[in-house]
């Protein structure tokens, strides 16, 4: 009996994960109005088609009980195996609304233009503050826009070293010389 039921916790958990897609939207959760869906759908077409790096935007109604953020992700991707096989030049947007989560799954391709650190930023920036104030659209939208720029100019990202040095001191290091 615990094997039969075991089996269909798992395929149940399965059937999730293997939601083909079929459009580079896929609002699963209605977060998104159709104009704006509409709208995001025709960008990311234009993209594919002009650069053949694939952006692919999905929202659900909630994670699977037995996955995480990251793990549904990455299995989504995979699974429907996101940009150019040869290039790797995929990138998933996955929101989850219930759970208030989301995340990018980046292909190895894009990945030097589009590493975590730079999808923290816009998920910081662009998503967390139009998500919080309900419109859902518009930080799909701004987030699309943001990433299609970046990888637009195809230069890798590289992250602004921070110093916590702050020319105020250099009167204190003046001083002392003196």
């Amino acid at each position: 009996i615990l094997s039969v039921c075991s089996f269909f916790v798992v395929h149940a958990s399965a059937q999730n994960v293997d939601m083909k897609l079929t459009t580079y939207v896929t609002d699963s959760a209605n977060m998104i109005s159709d104009d704006v869906q509409a709208v995001i759908e025709q960008k990311l077409y234009d993209f594919n088609a002009s650069t053949t790096n694939q952006i692919v935007v999905v929202t659900i109604p909630k994670l699977p009980s037995d996955q995480t953020i990251e793990t549904f992700a990455y299995e989504l991707f995979q699974n429907n195996e996101i940009g150019l096989k040869e290039k790797n030049n995929g990138l998933l947007f996955l929101i989850s609304l219930e759970d208030r989560k989301n995340r990018f799954e980046v292909g190895y391709g894009l990945e030097g233009v589009m590493p975590d650190s730079l999808t923290d930023i816009i998920r910081r920036e662009n998503v967390t503050p139009a998500f919080q104030a309900g419109d859902y659209g518009k930080g799909v939208n701004d987030a699309v826009d943001r990433m299609i720029s970046i990888i637009s100019v195809g230069e890798p990202y590289v992250e602004q070293e921070k110093s916590d040095f702050v020319p105020s001191d250099w009167f204190g290091i003046i001083f002392f010389i003196i």
